[in-house]
C-alpha cells in the first residue's frame, strides 16, 4: 500500500529513476495492422523516464507519448487547455528533453540474424543512443525510422536514449541556412500573424505546422516518442506495408487486384520462402481467392527492402461494392498475406472493392471545365466537412481515449449525412485507426500532403526529406477505400499567385521552388505509387488547367475550374448572394463560439473570463479581424439590444448554422444547372470545420467537448440525401428539391406562408411532385407577393415540406424572409419527456408564439436531440433524444432538460 513512497520521494529529490520497457509481445509495427509471426518483436512501449538538460525537471513518462502529456500527467504543469496556459507555458517547446529508459534483451533476440529498432513515430528532431553509441537522427515527425542494432546490443541490460532537440532551436537555425541558400532571401512567411500567439519559422521543418498555433488553435508544439518503438527481430524477412490496387475490367466482368507486399530484411541476407495472398469472401469465409509466388535465394539488396509483385483475379459475381454513405453498405474483404520459410509472418488488412474518377472535363459551349468525382461510375455531390487533429498533441491521437475520440467525431459526420472529409494539411497524417473507421462509415477522405499557407525550402536535404515522407505514407494509407484523392498542399498556389507573403519581388525564385517541391517530388511520387486515384498539385487550384499553366494557374482559384475556398465575413451571411458558384467547394466558414459548458471548462475564474471583451476572451481570438467579422455578421441579423455573453455565443452559433445552410443549399442546388456566365456545376460542399482542438473561438461544427454546435444540428439537415430548399431573389420564391436517391420519388409538397407576428398560416400551396434521381431542380416558383395577400415579407417566414410515402416522414426546411430584428415577443416553450425507451428518449415541445430558433441542453448525460435549433411555428413538435446512459430515469432527465430561443435566453447553460 505504500508503492507511492519511492515515486514521491523521486519527484521530491529531483533524482533520476530507470523506467521500465521493454516487454516481449507480438505487436503491430504499422498502427493497427494485425501482424502475426514466430519472430520476435519486442515493444519499448512502457515507463520511461525524461529530464531537461539541467535536470531541474527528471521525471517518470509514458512511452508512446509526448512532453506536454509527460508534465501534466507529474503535476509539473496544470491543464495546458485552461485559462492561459498556452501563453505561460512557452518555455517548454525551447528546451532539450531526454527520453531515456532500460530494457533487457535475450539471448534468442540477439541470436537472431536481424535486430532492428523501429520508431513509429518520434517528434521531431532526436538523436538516438543505445549503449552510449549513437544510432541515428530523426528530422520529420511523419517519417518512420528504422535502424540496424544487432551490433549495439548486449544480453540482458541495454540503455537507450531519445535525447530531443527544441523545435523552435532547430527552426531558427533551419531558417539561417535556409536564407543563406537563398542569398539572403528568407521563405516566407517569416512568422504566423501576431493575433496567433504563435512562433516563427514553422515551415521550415516537417513537423504539425498546426501545433505551432493557427488561427482557431494554440502553439503547443509537442516533443516526444509519439508512436510506438519497437526491436523487430527476425532470420528471414518481416512484412511492412501491403499495395493494393483495384481496378475494374468491366469487359471481362472482373477486378484485377495488384498486391505489392513490401519485405524488410537486412542487406546481404539471401532468402527464399513462399509469399501466399489470400482474399476471403466477406460473408462466406470458405469461398476465397490466392495467389503464392515462390521465391528461391534471393539476395537483398543494400536498401534492406524488396517488394513482391502479386495479381490476383476477382471475378463480379465475388464483388459486393463499397458505398460512400447514403450510397450503400461499406463491404470490405479480409486480405491476409504470410511469407513462410524458416519463420512464419502474416499481416492481413481490410479493403473495399469501388472505382473512383475526378473527372475534369470541358463543358460544351461554356466556359471551364467540370470538376466531380464518380464512385463506381455514378456521379456524386460531395458532402462534408475538413478535418483538422482530433487533438493538437498528436500522442493524444494514438491513445485509446483518442481513438475513442476519434470514432465519435467520424460517427458524428456520418449521422450529419457527411460522405467525405478533407484531412486538412497543417496537421498530420492519420493514424490507420482513423482511415479503418472511415473505411466502416463511408466517409471519402480527401488526403492533403502536409504543408499549409506558407512558401517551403526547395533545398536538396529537405526535397530528400519530403520525399521519403510522401513515399512511406502513401504506401502506408494507399490500400484504404476511403481515400479519394492527394492533394500537394493547402492554399500555396494561391498564396504565391497573389503575394499573399510578399513574394512578388522575387516571385520566379518562388515558383521555382514551389514546381521543384510539389510537381517534381510529390507529384512524380504519387504517380509512380498510386495510379488508381486523382492527385491535385494545390487546394484550392484549378486542377488539370494549374498543371497545364505550369502549375501556377493564371487565376487560381477560378470558380470555373477546381476547387475553391471562400469566407464571407464581411458580406451578410443569410443571402445567397454571398457565396459563389464553383464548380466545388473545399472550404467555406463562418465563426461562432463554443457552447458556455465547453468554455467552462477552460477556466477557473468563469465569472470573470466568461465575458464579451475579456483579457481570457480576447487571447482565445486568434482571428487577425477578432471578434469583428463575427459582430458585423450579429449587427446585421439582431437588434442591437444589450446581451449577456450566454446569449452572445447562443447568437454566434445561430449566425455560423443559419448561413452554412444558405450557403450549402445554394450549392446542392446548383449541382445540375450552368448559367451563361459559367457559373454553376457545383459538386461538392466541404465546410470549414468539423471539430476543435481547444475551447476557442473557431469555424467548427462539433467543440473541443464533443459537443454539437447548432451547425451540426444543420448540417444533419442540410446534407439530408434528398433535401427541399428555397429562396427569395428580387420578389421571386425559388423552391428546389435535391436527391441523391437513385430512383424516382413520389412525394407531396407543402409552401406554407407563415406570419409569425400573428402566428398563423396565411398561404398554404400543395402539390404532388415525382422527385428526380440523382438531380436538383426548381418545383416551384412564383411571385412572393402573389402569395402574402396583405402580409408584409418582413413578417414571415416560409415553410417547406416533403411527404414522402415511403419514408413515412416529413421532411422540413424553412427560407427566412422575415426581419428578425421585429421578433419581439417572449415565447413561453416548455418540453415534457413523453417516452423513453433504453438510454433514448421522446419530448414534446409547447409554444404559444412563434419561436425561431429553440435550443435544447441537457447536462446530465451525452447524446444528441434529433433536431435541434429549432423554428416553431406550430404550437407542438416532437423531438428525440438519443443518449448513451440507459440508468437515467425519466424524472431525471426531464428536470434537466432547458429550452431557450432567441427571444427567452435565461434557460441557456
Amino acid at each position: 500500500m505504500y508503492w507511492f513512497i519511492p515515486l514521491l520521494l523521486l519527484l521530491l529529490l529531483n533524482k533520476p529513476f530507470i523506467g521500465e520497457a521493454g516487454k516481449i509481445k507480438t505487436v503491430s509495427l504499422i498502427d493497427n495492422h494485425e501482424q502475426e509471426r514466430e519472430s520476435l518483436v519486442q515493444s519499448l512501449e512502457g515507463i520511461w523516464n525524461v529530464t531537461n538538460d539541467n535536470h531541474s525537471i527528471n521525471i517518470f513518462c509514458n512511452v508512446p507519448g509526448g512532453i506536454y502529456s509527460d508534465l501534466m500527467d507529474a503535476g509539473i504543469i496544470g491543464d495546458i487547455y485552461k485559462n492561459f496556459n498556452d501563453l505561460e507555458l512557452r518555455w517548454i517547446p525551447r528546451e532539450n528533453w531526454n527520453y531515456f529508459t532500460n530494457f533487457s534483451v535475450s539471448k534468442e533476440i540477439l541470436e537472431k540474424k536481424a535486430v532492428f529498432l523501429v520508431f513509429n513515430g518520434i517528434d521531431t528532431f532526436a538523436t538516438i543512443t543505445l549503449n552510449g553509441k549513437e544510432v541515428g537522427y530523426t528530422e520529420n515527425m511523419f517519417r518512420r525510422y528504422r535502424y540496424s542494432v544487432k551490433d549495439f546490443l548486449r544480453i540482458g541490460n541495454n540503455n537507450i536514449s531519445v535525447y530531443i532537440h527544441s523545435p523552435i532551436e532547430v527552426s531558427i537555425k533551419e531558417y539561417e541556412i535556409e536564407t543563406k541558400r537563398h542569398d539572403g532571401i528568407p521563405v516566407l512567411p517569416i512568422c504566423l500573424p501576431d493575433k496567433y500567439n504563435g512562433e516563427c519559422h514553422v515551415n521550415h521543418i516537417r513537423k504539425q505546422q498546426a501545433s505551432f498555433s493557427w488561427d482557431w488553435g494554440p502553439s503547443f508544439p509537442s516533443s516526444g516518442i509519439w508512436k510506438l518503438p519497437v526491436l523487430e527481430t527476425y532470420d528471414v524477412v518481416m512484412i511492412g506495408d501491403i499495395e493494393v490496387h483495384i481496378t475494374r475490367q468491366s469487359e471481362n466482368k472482373r477486378w484485377d487486384v495488384k498486391l505489392i507486399a513490401h519485405l524488410e530484411s537486412f542487406p546481404n541476407n539471401t532468402i527464399s520462402g513462399s509469399l501466399i495472398s489470400k482474399l476471403s469472401h466477406y460473408k462466406n469465409k470458405t469461398s476465397f481467392i490466392v495467389n503464392e509466388t515462390n521465391i528461391e535465394n534471393y539476395k537483398i539488396p543494400n536498401s534492406g527492402r524488396i517488394a513482391i509483385t502479386q495479381n490476383l483475379i476477382v471475378p463480379d459475381d465475388f464483388v459486393d461494392l463499397w458505398w460512400p454513405n447514403g450510397y450503400g453498405q461499406q463491404i470490405l474483404y479480409d486480405l491476409n498475406v504470410s511469407f513462410n520459410s524458416s519463420e512464419h509472418v502474416s499481416k492481413s488488412i481490410k479493403v473495399g472493392f469501388r472505382t473512383i474518377q475526378l473527372v475534369e472535363d470541358a463543358i460544351e459551349n461554356h466556359e471551364g471545365a467540370t470538376f466531380y468525382f464518380k464512385i463506381n461510375d455514378l456521379p456524386m455531390f460531395m458532402k462534408g466537412s475538413n478535418w483538422i487533429p482530433s487533438n493538437i498533441l498528436p500522442e493524444a491521437t494514438t491513445s485509446e481515449a483518442g481513438e475513442k475520440r476519434i470514432r465519435k467525431l467520424l460517427t458524428d459526420a456520418n449521422i450529419a449525412n457527411m460522405n467525405m472529409l478533407r484531412v486538412w494539411g497543417g496537421g498530420i497524417y492519420e493514424s490507420d485507426f482513423f482511415y479503418s473507421v472511415a473505411d466502416e462509415l463511408g466517409i471519402l477522405i480527401w488526403q492533403d500532403f502536409m504543408f499549409a499557407s506558407s512558401m517551403y525550402p526547395a533545398s536538396e536535404s529537405f526535397l530528400s526529406n519530403v520525399e521519403e515522407e510522401i513515399v512511406q505514407q502513401v504506401t502506408r494509407l494507399q490500400y484504404h477505400p476511403s481515400i479519394a484523392l492527394w492533394a500537394g498542399n493547402n492554399e500555396n498556389e494561391g498564396n504565391l499567385k497573389h503575394n499573399q507573403f510578399g513574394t512578388a519581388d522575387h516571385y520566379d525564385l518562388f515558383k521555382d521552388d514551389y514546381i521543384k517541391l510539389y510537381a517534381d517530388v510529390i507529384k512524380t511520387n504519387i504517380e509512380k505509387i498510386d495510379k488508381t486515384r486523382p492527385f491535385v498539385l494545390s487546394s484550392p487550384g484549378n486542377g488539370k488547367l494549374s498543371d497545364e499553366q505550369g502549375y501556377i494557374a493564371e487565376d487560381p482559384g477560378s470558380s470555373k475550374y477546381g476547387d475553391v475556398h471562400d469566407y464571407p465575413f464581411w458580406n451578410n451571411g443569410w443571402l445567397p448572394s454571398s457565396f459563389p458558384i464553383p464548380r466545388f467547394i473545399s472550404e467555406y466558414g463562418l465563426q461562432s463560439l463554443p457552447n458556455y459548458q465547453t468554455l467552462e471548462e477552460a477556466t477557473d475564474n468563469p465569472s470573470t473570463d466568461l465575458q464579451y471583451g475579456s483579457d481570457f476572451m480576447e487571447k482565445r481570438q486568434h482571428h487577425p479581424d477578432n471578434y469583428g467579422s463575427l459582430d458585423f455578421q450579429l449587427s446585421t441579423q439582431f437588434s442591437d439590444e444589450k446581451i449577456d455573453f450566454k446569449n452572445y455565443i447562443f447568437r454566434s452559433q445561430i449566425i455560423q448554422a443559419v448561413s452554412m445552410k444558405v450557403g450549402t443549399e445554394k450549392f446542392r442546388q446548383f449541382q445540375n444547372t450552368i448559367r451563361e456566365d459559367s457559373a454553376g456545376l457545383t459538386m461538392g460542399a466541404l465546410y470549414w470545420q468539423l471539430n476543435d482542438v481547444w475551447q476557442a473561438p473557431s469555424w467548427s461544427g462539433i467543440d473541443f467537448a464533443g459537443r454539437w454546435k447548432m451547425l451540426h444540428y444543420y448540417a444533419k439537415n442540410f446534407f439530408a440525401p434528398i433535401l427541399i430548399s428555397g429562396n427569395v431573389i428580387d420578389d421571386l420564391l425559388t423552391v428546389f428539391i435535391t436527391s441523391e436517391v437513385r430512383n424516382t420519388i413520389e412525394a407531396s409538397m407543402s409552401i406554407i406562408i407563415h406570419n409569425y407576428q400573428l402566428f398563423k398560416d396565411i398561404n398554404t400551396i400543395s402539390k404532388n411532385v415525382s422527385i428526380t434521381p440523382q438531380n436538383s431542380s426548381i418545383y416551384y416558383q412564383n411571385e412572393v407577393k402573389t402569395l402574402l395577400g396583405d402580409n408584409d415579407l418582413s413578417d414571415t417566414i416560409i415553410i417547406l415540406k416533403l411527404n414522402i410515402e415511403s419514408q413515412q416522414h416529413n421532411l422540413e426546411n424553412f427560407v427566412l424572409t422575415g426581419d428578425l430584428k421585429k421578433v419581439t415577443n417572449v415565447p413561453h416553450t416548455t418540453c415534457t419527456v413523453t417516452k423513453k425507451d433504453g438510454p433514448d428518449f421522446q419530448l414534446r415541445l409547447k409554444t404559444d408564439s412563434y419561436t425561431p430558433f429553440v435550443w435544447l441542453q441537457t447536462n446530465i448525460t451525452t447524446g444528441r436531440f434529433s433536431d435541434n435549433g429549432i423554428i416553431m411555428t406550430t404550437k407542438e413538435k416532437d423531438v428525440y433524444f438519443y443518449g448513451d446512459n440507459p440508468d437515467i430515469s425519466i424524472e431525471a432527465f426531464q428536470a434537466s432538460i432547458r429550452v431557450s430561443s432567441l427571444r427567452n435566453t435565461t434557460q441557456l447553460i
